[in-house]
C-alpha cells in the first residue's frame, strides 16, 4: 500500500544531528544511508554526508543533507515522497508531471525506482519504489 511521507532537507550538515532529534522526541527506528554508501562515491569528500535517512515508528519521517546542492531556505526544504510500488509510483509520476517540471526522471537506481518533480502548483514530489529482494 502507498504512503506519502515528510520529506526534510536539512542544511548545514546536521541531518544526523536533526533525526537523532526528531528520535529521541517521538521515538522510533533510525535508518541511516550516507553519500559515501552509494556506488562509486566512498571516497568522496563528502562521503559522510547523509543521501537518505528514515524515521519510522509510531512517526515516519524522511529527509537528508542537502546533497543536491544549492541554498535551502525554510519553505522550500520539504517535499512530499510518495512511496508504492513500482506501478503506483509510474502512474502518480506521469500524472503529477503534466505542466510541472521533472527534476530527475523515474528510474531504477541502486537502493530502487526513485524520481522528482515539481508539479504545476509549485509543490515538490519525490517518488520511490523500494528495491525488491
Amino acid at each position: 500500500m502507498a504512503t506519502i511521507i515528510p520529506y526534510l532537507a536539512v542544511q548545514d550538515k546536521q541531518c544526523r544531528e536533526a533525526f537523532e532529534f526528531y528520535k529521541d522526541a517521538v521515538g522510533g527506528k533510525l535508518d541511516f544511508v550516507r553519500l559515501g554508501d552509494s556506488p562509486g562515491n566512498d571516497d568522496k569528500p563528502d562521503a559522510d554526508l547523509i543521501m537518505h535517512v528514515a524515521l519510522t515508528g509510531p512517526v515516519n519521517l524522511y529527509g537528508c543533507d542537502n546533497v543536491m546542492g544549492g541554498t535551502i531556505t525554510p519553505g522550500d526544504n520539504v517535499r512530499v515522497c510518495y512511496v508504492g510500488t513500482v506501478a503506483e509510483i509510474t502512474s502518480a509520476f506521469t500524472k503529477l508531471s503534466v505542466g510541472g517540471k521533472v527534476r530527475h526522471e523515474l528510474e531504477s537506481t541502486f537502493f530502487g525506482t526513485y524520481g522528482d518533480l515539481t508539479d504545476k502548483y509549485g509543490f515538490g514530489w519525490m517518488l520511490q519504489a523500494d528495491k525488491e529482494d
